[in-house]
């Protein structure tokens, strides 16, 4: 008996040995290709899709745009002043209101000080004429000579001319109007501020002759020639109709602060522009006609520090060097000796492109619908398969031992003994 178990023990030893052996040795091994299988399959080379659009001839125009603001011309201002030191006692406009001719726009006092200088010319002028009445007086008797005479006499006319002055100036004192129709263009005081003499008080701006002052950089200034058309729109409402205007003057400086020229552009009288509101302006310096161009998502920059363009050759992307002239915001010009209107440039995906890398053309609509097609919905959920649940074993008949106790009955009943509806009788646990 016990030599047989030996012998099994060997023989299942020998056969684990033989089937650990076998799963070395051909754990690292290829499966050989089945008889007849294609064996000439290769990795798949990555395939682009790109845009085109042809090259186009005809003429393109390099345009300068600039930021200004809206100011009036200074001819067309009205400063309003007084010739005394004056205290403001009432405003009745606000910045950028339309005011008419002869509206009442400012209240202004005398000052305390203009007042007591009132007073004392009034005083110099009593005292001038009685010195000058007393002099007379003695000059008639007499008793002064025509030098006291001419003295007092210059007194009086000094002190007299000088009262005149203070009561002339104080006639500004009231109400001030508006001398034109226009818009209050600036207010310098407040209620209760003194006011020196001639100080400004506010502006009075006309109307319907405005300007546009815009800043240019020195570089492209001399481009620019009297009279050109400058197109106007407004910086917060790009949508509105633009305003033509045209180039009135070119400032010969620059200025400290922005560092441009400063160019001043004539507006029409209707235009619908605000004092102090800011504008954009586009102004064409140079027209080419008949040139290359292209869209200017076309041009890439080249490694030399050249540019580049890419053309399709038969489902491959060829690249082409080229020069870039002028720019718009949409379109290039471009110089090249290979390549010739109506040739096709790739305008998108032409950023992954690569030499000789294969190509899928799509169309512009096609793109645009493989964008936008809408998503499919949901399909709807499938409800799990119900499974039957499989036919309820019959239960096994009760066996029967010699002290009559069902043994089915004992495994669901509780392990402490349960008096039953009988008094006299148990249950066994």
């Amino acid at each position: 008996m016990r030599t047989w178990m030996v012998v099994l023990l060997v023989l299942i030893a020998a056969a684990a040995g033989a089937g650990g052996g076998f799963w070395f040795a051909h754990r690292g091994a290829t499966p050989k290709p089945e008889a007849g299988a294609d064996t000439s399959k290769t990795e798949e080379t990555p395939v682009a899709k790109v845009t085109v659009a042809p090259i186009r001839r005809g003429t393109i125009s390099q345009n300068i745009t600039a930021y200004g603001t809206i100011s009036a011309p200074a001819n067309e201002v009205r400063a309003l002043s007084v010739s005394f030191e004056s205290r403001v006692a009432k405003i009745w406009v606000t910045p950028g209101q339309a005011v008419t001719e002869g509206q009442p726009l400012i209240d202004v006092a005398a000052s305390a000080a203009t007042t007591l200088l009132v007073e004392e010319a009034k005083t110099n002028f009593a005292s001038a004429e009685r010195d000058y009445n007393a002099v007379k007086t003695r000059y008639d008797q007499n008793l002064a000579t025509n030098a006291e005479l001419n003295t007092a006499q210059s007194a009086l006319q000094l002190a007299k001319g000088r009262l005149q002055s203070l009561n002339q100036g104080m006639a500004g004192a009231g109400t001030l109007k508006s001398p034109a129709a226009g818009i209050v263009s600036r207010i310098d005081t407040q209620v209760g501020q003194i006011v020196p003499i001639g100080g400004p008080l506010l502006e009075v701006a006309s109307h319907d002759k405005i300007e546009c002052r815009l800043g240019i950089d020195g570089r492209d200034v001399a481009a620019l020639k009297m009279g050109e058309e400058v197109t106007l729109r407004r910086v917060d409402a790009r949508d509105d109709k633009p305003i033509i205007g045209h180039v009135a003057m070119i400032g010969k400086s620059v200025d400290p602060a922005t560092h441009f020229v400063e160019v001043i552009v004539s507006l029409p009288p209707d235009a619908s522009l605000f004092l102090n509101g800011f504008v954009t302006a586009t102004l064409s310096v140079k027209d080419l006609p008949d040139a290359m161009i292209v869209p200017r998502s076309a041009v890439l920059p080249g490694d030399d520090g050249d540019f580049e363009v890419f053309t399709i050759d038969d489902g491959k992307a060829v690249p082409h060097s080229v020069k870039v002239g002028i720019e718009t915001d949409d379109e290039s010009q471009i110089v090249s000796d290979e390549l010739k209107a109506g040739d096709n440039v790739v305008i998108v995906g032409n950023n992954e492109l690569e030499k000789g890398m294969s190509v899928t053309v799509e169309t512009p609509e096609a793109q645009t619908h493989s964008v936008e097609a809408p998503m499919p919905p949901p399909a709807p959920a499938t409800p799990p398969a119900t499974v039957p649940a499989p036919p309820a074993a019959a239960p096994p008949p009760p066996a029967t031992n010699p002290a009559g106790i069902n043994p089915a009955a004992s495994t669901s009943a509780s392990p402490f003994p349960t008096l039953s509806a009988h008094p006299e009788t148990r249950s066994l646990p």
